[in-house]
């Protein structure tokens, strides 16, 4: 009877494996150089992937995904990939944060008016108040949802054509309010 080997794998696994790392390696050498160095990666693998576009023919890219690939085999590639998905994940959350800060602000907006559009004009260099108050004017006169949602979205992109921190603009806001 035969012993199958639990640590045995095929030469079809190998291949495929050495194909995805050059899949990968594929995507990393698209990556900036500065999103490189942060990655957690040798330093060897790192100059590979950063020479790669010094390569000229068609043929040199190719042979140097497959060293960059082999050197990845040497390095935790799933660790590199677990440590970009955490980063995409993070960046994901940064701005679903950003994006339900201006929600409410804008809700504020069109629920306070002029107290709050006094407290944005204070802390936003350059934003016209006239423009701000007339979107809010316009928004208490729909007289439908769908309206409001429009006009709520003009506000949105208003002032989202400004410079600002929205948490710091969102807890003056608040701040005001608790004292009115």
């Amino acid at each position: 009877m035969i012993e199958e080997d639990d640590e045995w794998i095929s030469k079809t696994q190998l291949k495929n494996q050495a194909k995805s790392l050059q899949d990968f390696a594929r995507e990393l050498v698209e990556m900036s150089s500065g999103k490189i160095e942060q990655l957690p990666l040798r330093d060897i693998t790192k100059k590979a992937i950063l020479d790669f576009s010094r390569q000229q023919g068609n043929h040199a890219k190719k042979r140097h995904i497959g060293y960059i690939g082999k050197c990845l085999r040497e390095d935790d590639a799933q660790g590199v990939k677990d440590f970009l998905q955490n980063q995409i994940f993070e960046q994901q959350r940064q701005k679903q944060k950003q994006s339900d800060n201006m929600t409410q602000i804008v809700d504020m907006i069109t629920e306070h008016g002029d107290e709050i559009i006094d407290v944005i004009v204070d802390e936003i260099a350059g934003m016209e108040r006239q423009k701000m108050r007339q979107l809010v004017l316009n928004f208490k006169k729909s007289a439908t949802l769908a309206k409001q949602q429009t006009i709520k979205v003009k506000i949105l992109n208003f002032l989202q054509q400004f410079d600002f921190n929205e948490a710091q603009l969102l807890s003056q806001i608040t701040d005001r309010l608790s004292i009115s």
